[in-house]
């Protein structure tokens, strides 16, 4: 039986345990997300200072030598803004861009491209490549309404602890119409839980104090449809669990999960040069599977 963990503002069963920290799928937000949840300032102080150079050292770096292949996603992200959009180009606001990788190549092909970052060596990267980058948490950026007709974010939702402020905040930086595209971890779906049942695991997955929220595709679109927003595409990438299921235990050996990611990186280049990755990446975002969830939503109004 599952426990139910009570809390002043939100009670919902709990899914998971790491620590001192609980998840509960919270029956007032509608996702899932971590109790208790690290305060504003100690948030600001990881991101700020600590979080490549200590956290995920080598990251930027990493990030940089693979570019072709995130080109990849960077190309499916910008055709999807355009068929949505209507016209080739716009100008687009990245929360959270990190070495700027996406800002990048949207510029290159002539979007009007600024990021926000908080993270003093992921700013000088980006910054080294000629890019706009504001420097701060977003709520702490003041942009003029309506500057932008894309707002994007990638590995952000999961670390903020307001999601609705978030979207509050967007909403008023988009133009009538314009795109809000979440791309965010593709949590507790089927093919995670599979994988902790045929090899004994832990939620893997569950990082506090990183790892605040919990979503899959389904609960994003509610948090979107409820404040603003009309969801109107599902991307997804690619399923990393599939790794897991063939026995290959990434998890508790890092020299294995990056021959998985090279590996899962050459395959589905070829499966770009065959004209088949997207469909694959469609037909598994409609089934609520992938490891990352993208949700594109057009602003009401």
């Amino acid at each position: 039986m599952l426990d139910v963990l009570k809390m002043t503002k939100h009670t919902g069963p709990v899914m998971a345990r790491r620590g001192r920290a609980a998840v509960i799928a919270c029956d007032t937000c509608g996702w899932a997300h971590l109790d208790p949840l690290p305060a504003a300032e100690d948030l600001a102080e990881i991101y700020g200072s600590s979080y490549y150079d200590e956290e995920n050292p080598g990251w930027l770096e990493k990030d940089r030598r693979e570019q072709s292949f995130w080109d990849l996603e960077h190309a499916d992200k910008l055709a999807d803004w355009r068929s949505i959009l209507g016209r080739e180009t716009g100008s687009m606001l990245d929360v959270g861009c990190s070495g700027g990788l996406l800002l990048e190549y949207a510029v290159a092909r002539g979007w009007r491209g600024e990021g926000i970052e908080p993270s003093g060596p992921a700013i000088a990267e980006a910054r080294a490549h000629g890019l706009t980058i504001h420097s701060g948490m977003y709520q702490d950026v003041d942009l003029p309404p309506g500057s932008f007709d894309v707002v994007h974010s990638k590995q952000l939702f999961e670390h903020i602890p307001d999601p609705v402020g978030f979207l509050a905040w967007a909403s008023r930086l988009l133009v009538p119409g314009g795109v809000l595209t979440i791309h965010a971890p593709n949590d507790f779906n089927p093919l995670q839980l599979a994988a902790r049942e045929e090899l004994g695991l832990e939620d893997w997955w569950v990082a506090p104090p990183f790892h605040l929220n919990y979503f899959s595709f389904a609960s994003l679109e509610r948090l979107l449809a409820g404040r603003g927003f009309s969801p109107v595409l599902r991307d997804a990438t690619f399923p990393m669990e599939w790794f897991l299921l063939m026995g290959e235990n990434y998890v508790v050996d890092a020299e294995l999960g990056a021959s998985a990611h090279r590996r899962r990186m050459a395959l589905e280049r070829r499966l770009d040069a065959l004209g088949r990755r997207r469909s694959l990446h469609a037909h598994l975002a409609q089934q609520g599977l992938g490891r990352e969830a993208i949700v594109h939503a057009r602003r009401d109004g």
